[in-house]
């Protein structure tokens, strides 16, 4: 028998599309998910579905309904950030959960009349969501409106090592330049915020049409400092 009680699962959002977020300020831009972004998603619902869900399986939830039964809310509860990511995070959490709990013939129910009537999309299952407004509570993006990281975020980009790393990036660069479509080549895009210069390369992995990889990726190990950690910016 199981000795799982239950499960607390933090997943961050599938693939988006463009976001940007002021250097200085993190102030958010807008973005969307994108087919592949949900996609993952879904596909990650009905790994937990297997894991968590099948009574076999030996990570099953005591005591939860099971896979073959409909899902009982009163047994889930779902959270998702509503920041700046706001509308990727809550597509990837509803796909998350289209694969958690997939459409059933079993959601359905007999009229006085005796007229059975399914729920629509084959029996989908409409399980709630809840979403977090950085206004109201900041347990997932305890960074906003923070005074003590803004300051800190200024305090180490106006430093004197970030001003001899980003001298010493400059050959990287540089040549980096004509890949990032017209995002700035500067140090202060190299992590954060987003669409950083990193993730701009990592896209590539798997949207051929945004880079020719292997060139970047050549660029990268001939061009690229030993390292560009200057300061945590989460301290």
């Amino acid at each position: 028998m199981s000795t799982v009680l239950g499960v607390v699962l933090l997943s961050r959002n599938g693939a988006r599309a463009s976001f940007h977020q002021d250097p200085s300020s993190y102030a958010p831009g807008q973005t969307d998910s994108t087919p592949l972004g949900v996609a993952t998603s879904h596909t990650l619902g009905t790994s937990l579905r297997s894991t968590y869900l099948t009574p076999t399986s030996p990570s099953f939830i005591s005591d939860i309904t099971p896979s073959n039964a409909l899902a009982d809310t009163k047994q889930i509860k779902i959270l998702a950030k509503a920041g700046g990511e706001g509308p990727a995070v809550f597509d990837s959490a509803i796909a998350l959960l289209q694969g958690l709990f997939p459409p059933t013939e079993k959601n359905m129910m007999k009229l006085a009349n005796g007229t059975l009537v399914r729920a629509p999309l084959g029996g989908y299952q409409y399980v709630p969501i809840e979403t977090v407004e950085p206004g109201n509570d900041r347990m997932l993006e305890s960074w906003t409106d923070c005074p003590e990281f803004k300051k800190h975020v200024s305090s180490v980009r106006s430093s004197s090592a970030f001003a001899d790393k980003s001298t010493e990036a400059q050959p990287f660069l540089r040549e980096l330049h004509d890949f990032v479509f017209g995002r700035p080549a500067t140090l202060d895009n190299i992590v954060r915020p987003s669409p950083c210069l990193a993730l701009l390369l990592n896209l590539s992995s798997f949207y051929p049409s945004h880079l020719l990889i292997f060139y970047v990726v050549d660029l990268v190990e001939r061009t690229s400092p030993s390292t560009f950690h200057i300061g945590s910016l989460s301290d």
